[in-house]
């Protein structure tokens, strides 16, 4: 019988595993993939407001939705802790602060459809249609007339805002 003289070669798997563990990369990634892990490590109400944003050093930070959800969350802080690091390898160093900022999320365009939109002047108008006139692609032209419809709104809103405010 003749003996298999090929050498098996290594999945990229395995080469990757090994230049990260000789680089000393494996706890920085197991802390890393504590964003990825978020929906695993708390409850779905809580993620409907609060989302992992990253993780720089030994800190996570936190997206939310709102004041409320911001200091319900620096509340029980300890306990998040706690769970984020029972998420971690083994020999990761441990997840020791978590820092929040509020984001408000915009609406599903569902929600808002049954909202009347106010109209826009005739030179909002004007203007948009200046700005699309050179987009060909079609797709990206209802796109952009869609932003820039809402940031005239709210320019508007703004000023008659601050009129009503004087």
């Amino acid at each position: 019988m003749k003996q298999d003289s090929r050498k098996r070669i290594p999945k990229a798997g395995e080469v990757l595993s090994e230049l990260i563990d000789s680089l000393g990369l494996r706890p920085a990634l197991s802390r890393h993939n504590v964003v990825r892990l978020w929906p695993r490590i708390v409850d779905p109400v809580v993620l409907r407001h609060v989302q992992a944003e990253k993780v720089e050093g030994s800190t996570l930070y936190l997206v939310a939705d709102s004041s409320v959800w911001m200091n319900e969350m620096s509340a029980i802080k300890p306990i998040l802790l706690e769970k984020v690091n029972d998420c971690l390898k083994a020999n990761t160093p441990p997840i020791t602060d978590i820092r929040f900022r509020q984001h408000s999320r915009t609406r599903p365009a569902e929600q808002d459809s049954h909202r009347p939109q106010p109209a826009l002047a005739e030179e909002d108008r004007r203007i948009i249609r200046t700005i699309l006139e050179p987009v060909a692609d079609e797709s990206l032209k209802r796109v952009l007339k869609r932003i820039l419809e809402k940031d005239r709104r709210l320019r508007a809103q703004r000023q008659g805002s601050e009129v009503a405010d004087e």
